[in-house]
């Protein structure tokens, strides 16, 4: 339920938060490692080597004279993942991005510097 509630909360035009981080509490429950309001590059903050985390970012793109929300899907596989986890991820893979949808890009990250305002700005665009 506390990740369905972060992406929610990610979701809503009423709430400044815009991205939340999900993450493995073991190897098959997902649980809430974070959420904020300074996008991207906070998210980033929270990514580490050793982890696999699953992240939203809500963008406001503006085109012609309108804004439009765009989200931001990131797939966050440290390299220090052992291999036999990193199988079993595939598995979970499907559950993971339906849980997440609808999105309107994904990236796909190994490294923290990888995640930020601007990559996730440039993918949308």
């Amino acid at each position: 339920p506390e990740v369905y509630e972060a992406l929610k909360d990610v979701r809503s035009d009423a709430s400044d938060t815009n991205w939340c981080l999900i993450g493995y509490a073991n190897e098959t429950t997902l649980s809430v490692l974070g959420k904020g309001n300074g996008g991207a590059d906070e998210l980033a903050q929270h990514l580490k080597s050793n982890i696999v985390a699953y992240g939203l970012v809500r963008e406001v793109e503006r085109f012609d004279l309108s804004d439009t929300v765009k989200f931001a899907f990131i797939n966050f596989v440290g390299e220090e993942i052992p291999r036999m986890f990193r199988a079993k991820l595939g598995t979970h893979s499907g559950k993971v991005k339906e849980v997440f949808t609808p999105y309107h890009v994904d990236l796909s990250v190994s490294e923290p510097s990888e995640v930020s305002n601007e990559s996730v700005a440039k993918v949308i665009k």
